[in-house]
């Protein structure tokens, strides 16, 4: 981009502004099993989609919601997995490979 004063005169200029996604990431939460007779063991896949960095991870498990649910286990710092997949298939494509692969990938 230019900019110009009034004198005609003009110059390159950049402009840069750094954004901040404030979105909560999506996901889901799957129980290892349904029932257990051990009362004292709780077992769950937790799956998290999100496209910017993940900064910190904290885990609560209670009976209520959001920043409330931390009755059997207060708040803890932990740390995930990172399984970075791109699902950009909107590129050049015209067999439908990319998007095929995604589907089939599990069969392997």
């Amino acid at each position: 981009m230019h900019v110009a004063n009034e004198a005609g005169v003009s110059v390159p200029a950049t402009c840069m502004l750094e954004t901040f996604d404030m979105t909560v990431p999506g996901g889901r939460v799957s129980e290892a099993f349904r029932s257990t007779s051990n009362p004292r063991e709780i077992k769950g896949l937790v799956t998290v989609y999100e496209d910017s960095a993940i900064d910190e991870v904290l885990v609560a498990v209670g009976y209520g919601k959001d920043i409330w649910g931390e009755q059997l286990v207060r708040w803890t710092k932990t740390s995930v997995a990172a399984n970075t997949v791109s699902y950009d298939v909107g590129q050049c494509d015209v067999q439908h490979s990319i998007t095929l692969n995604y589907f089939i990938s599990f069969q392997k």
